[in-house]
């Protein structure tokens, strides 16, 4: 039986969003220690693409965070911007937001995204995000929150 400890939620609207993406780099660094990484969104000008991954097999992953609760015209707006970088299409497209999706609106964005030509689309919303964060590495809770 699991001893009765009350866990607060994080509460990742108080984060700017340089340090949601910071948390998000972390959480990548930590999950991910032999992918190639790179954090866009610190630099600006990053084509909707905050942290780019690629894998040992060349697969590429584009993370998209926003602290905040998704707009769908902002959301298909950065999808655009993601499709046409320098980069290429990313094989994988994840949006990690500190708030909430509906279910309607992750449809859309899955599909509007496969439309795109990009292979798949997961979005983690922020009870989701915060569970994978307790589950792997507590500790980046203990250092950002």
């Amino acid at each position: 039986m699991l001893p009765n400890i009350l866990v607060h939620p994080v509460h990742f609207e108080d984060f700017d969003g340089r340090n949601f993406e910071r948390l998000v780099m972390a959480y990548l660094v930590n999950k991910f220690p032999k992918s190639k990484l790179k954090w866009l969104g610190i630099v600006g000008h990053d084509e909707g693409r905050d942290i780019w991954r690629e894998d040992e097999s060349g697969e590429t992953y584009c993370y998209q965070c926003t602290k905040t609760t998704l707009k769908k015209e902002k959301i298909f707006s950065d999808i655009d911007k993601i499709c046409k970088a320098r980069t290429g299409i990313p094989d994988y497209l994840i949006i990690i937001t500190g708030g909430i999706i509906s279910s309607n609106l992750y449809e859309k964005i899955k599909i509007y995204s496969e439309s795109k030509g990009i292979r798949a689309c997961e979005c983690w919303q922020g009870a989701q995000f915060e569970e994978y964060l307790r589950r792997d590495f507590e500790i980046l809770l203990k250092r950002f929150c």
